[in-house]
């Protein structure tokens, strides 16, 4: 059951991110577009090997680090800040909100509880 929902929160997570990075291709810097895409990697890493424990505490780890990050970001902040401006930037906003936010969360439960339970 935990494992479903870490793999749930890792795939979530990744989904959101490229739906996310493909709107925001050519609009952002390039080392923004290759983070994404290096976090998409990661994440989708971190689902194939799941099934090992402490991946899935390392996943919890790295999912607690990406929200902490995303929620101290002034860029995020002010993207927040201007939702509702348009279709495209509330779109984005709740992709952000997905992606950095409510799938890293489930990925934390899911990751320390099949780590403590099995």
């Amino acid at each position: 059951m935990w494992l479903g929902i870490l793999r749930t929160g890792l795939l979530g997570s990744a989904f959101s991110l490229t739906i996310g990075g493909a709107l925001l291709w050519n609009k952002v810097p390039f080392l923004i577009s290759l983070g994404t895409m290096i976090a998409i990697f990661v994440l989708l890493s971190l689902l194939l090997l799941s099934s090992n424990r402490y991946v899935a505490l390392i996943s919890a780890m790295i999912a607690g680090l990406e929200m902490f990050a995303s929620a101290t970001s002034s860029a995020h902040a002010d993207a927040l800040s201007e939702f509702g401006s348009s279709a495209f930037i509330s779109t984005l906003d709740i992709l952000m909100i997905l992606g950095f936010y409510l799938f890293p969360l489930i990925i934390i439960i899911g990751g320390v509880l099949y780590f403590i339970k099995g």
